[in-house]
C-alpha cells in the first residue's frame, strides 16, 4: 500500500517514502486520506488545523501545504494524486493502495458474506481487513476535528471486532475467543455488545458461574459509576444463562466441527481505543 493512515500516517510511493513531517501538512494529508476520492472542502482542512481560530491568512496556508504534500508526493513517485477542484481538493486512491479502503472493502465483503450463509468467508474477511491496521489513527496530531475523525474510525473498527466474534461464536469458536474478549472487554469496559458475547462464550465453555461474574461485574460498574442499570439485551442473557436456554446452546450445524482460526489477538492492532457508551446489544440472543 502507498498510504497508511490506520496508524501512523505515512507514504510510501513506487520511489521511496514520501517525507511529510511538518503538522500542518500531516493533517491536511490525513484529512485527505480520510475522505479518500472525495472533495474535502477547504472549510473542513482549515477547521482541522485551527479549529475556530483560524487566522486571516488559513486559506492561503493551506493552499502552501498542499501545494508542498504535491512535491512530497511527486518525489515519492506519485505524482497528481491531490486535484484542485471548485469546492476543495480531492486525493485519488485505489483500494489496495490506501490502507482505510482496504479495510472498509474487507467489512463489506465480510458482511456481505454473513448474509450469504458464508461464516467462515466473513471471519476471513473481517480478519484481513482488521489486519491492516497498525495502531490509533492520526497518531501524535491533535485538534477537535482530527479527534472526532479518529475516534469514529476507531470505532468502526470496534464493530467489526464485534462482527467477526459474532461471526466466531456462531462458528462454535467459543473456546478460541475467550482470551480475546476478556482483553476487549478491559480495554473497552462499557460496550455491552462485548460484555455480552463474553458471557455466551463462557456459557457455551462450560464457565456458567464466570459468564454470572462478567454480568455481575458489568452492573457493578455501571450502578456504582454511572447510576444506571444495564440494557435490556444484557439483562435478558443473564436470564438465558440462568434459565441454560437453549438458544445459548453452540449451534448444532458446527458444535466441535469448527475449523481451527488465527486468534483475533494476533491480527488486531495493539491499542486501546475510546469507550463510546455502552454499543450494540449482544446479537447471540433474540427476543425469547
Amino acid at each position: 500500500m502507498h498510504f497508511r493512515l490506520l496508524g501512523p500516517v505515512e507514504v510510501v510511493g513506487p520511489d521511496g517514502p514520501a517525507r511529510i513531517t511538518a503538522p500542518r501538512e500531516q493533517i491536511v494529508l490525513s484529512m485527505l486520506l480520510a475522505e479518500a476520492n472525495q472533495v474535502v472542502p477547504m472549510k473542513r482542512l482549515i477547521a482541522s488545523i485551527w479549529d475556530e481560530r483560524a487566522p486571516r491568512t488559513a486559506r492561503s496556508q493551506v493552499q502552501i501545504c498542499v501545494s508542498t504534500l504535491r512535491r512530497h508526493l511527486a518525489a515519492a513517485g506519485l505524482e497528481g494524486r491531490v486535484s484542485t477542484l471548485p469546492a476543495g481538493y480531492l486525493l485519488q486512491a485505489a483500494i489496495e493502495e490506501l490502507d482505510l479502503l482496504s479495510f472498509q472493502q474487507c467489512q463489506a465483503d465480510g458482511r456481505e458474506a454473513a448474509r450469504r450463509g458464508d461464516l467462515e468467508g466473513a471471519a476471513r474477511a473481517y480478519r484481513a481487513g482488521l489486519a491492516v491496521w497498525r495502531g490509533e489513527p492520526f497518531a501524535g496530531l491533535t485538534g477537535r476535528v482530527v479527534e472526532t475523525v479518529a475516534t469514529s474510525l476507531i470505532e468502526r473498527r470496534l464493530s467489526v471486532i464485534e462482527e467477526c466474534i459474532a461471526v466466531d461464536l456462531q462458528l462454535g469458536r467459543h473456546h478460541e475467543v475467550i482470551g480475546d474478549l476478556v482483553m476487549l472487554v478491559a480495554e473497552h469496559p462499557l460496550r455491552e455488545r462485548l460484555r455480552g458475547q463474553l458471557m455466551v462464550a463462557l456459557y457455551r465453555a462450560g464457565r456458567r458461574p464466570e459468564a454470572l461474574d462478567a454480568y455481575h461485574a458489568a452492573r457493578h460498574m455501571l450502578v456504582e459509576d454511572m447510576g444506571l442499570e444495564p440494557g435490556e439485551p444484557l439483562r435478558r442473557l443473564q436470564q438465558a444463562i440462568l434459565a441454560d436456554a437453549a438458544e445459548l446452546k453452540v449451534p448444532a450445524v458446527f458444535g466441535a466441527q469448527a475449523v481451527p482460526v488465527v486468534p483475533l489477538a494476533a491480527v488486531i492492532a495493539d491499542f486501546a481505543g475510546q469507550d463510546r457508551g455502552n454499543g450494540a446489544a449482544p446479537d447471540e440472543v433474540r427476543s425469547r
